[in-house]
């Protein structure tokens, strides 16, 4: 091994490691970054959701918390090649938007459109709707309770 200090360049195992520096920033320069890949994949399913659900960009941003460009802010970042990624927190509050869960829309993995619970479907109300048909809901259940122990059913 031979090294040669204030030079630019120094000779390793046979290799003048300055000019193999160059060419692996040459090499790498056009190379996709790894998160960008995943960023881009992810903002494909949140198109192909929100045009499931038939929402805007902005709309389902709204609709999650989000600023209005939430959406369009993550596209912008991959039109420029940043890799920024996308928080999670950012897909948790956009999966029940989109009626998806956030491993879909990061991986593509489970049921795009997983079965709804009712405190799901909830959640995507106001709080007073929810309220009052929570409130319904449990006279409707309570009812039947009280049939089946009265031997009405």
């Amino acid at each position: 091994m031979q090294q040669q200090y204030g030079s630019k360049t120094a000779s390793v195992n046979g290799l003048d490691t300055a000019n193999c520096q160059k060419m692996m920033r040459l090499e790498y320069r056009p190379m996709e970054k790894p998160h960008l890949a995943q960023t881009k994949a992810t903002l494909e399913r949140i198109h192909q959701r929100l045009e499931a659900v038939g929402m805007s960009a902005q709309g389902a941003s709204k609709a999650a918390g989000l600023s209005p460009d939430g959406i369009r802010n993550i596209e912008r970042n991959v039109a420029r090649g940043l890799d920024h990624g996308i928080k999670v927190t950012t897909l948790s509050k956009l999966a029940p938007v989109l009626q998806t869960t956030v491993a879909w829309l990061t991986e593509g993995a489970g049921p795009e459109t997983p079965p709804r619970s009712i405190d799901a479907k909830l959640e995507l109300l106001p709080q007073e709707d929810a309220d009052e048909l929570f409130e319904a809901f449990e006279i409707m259940v309570n009812k039947r309770l009280e049939r089946r122990s009265s031997g009405g059913e």
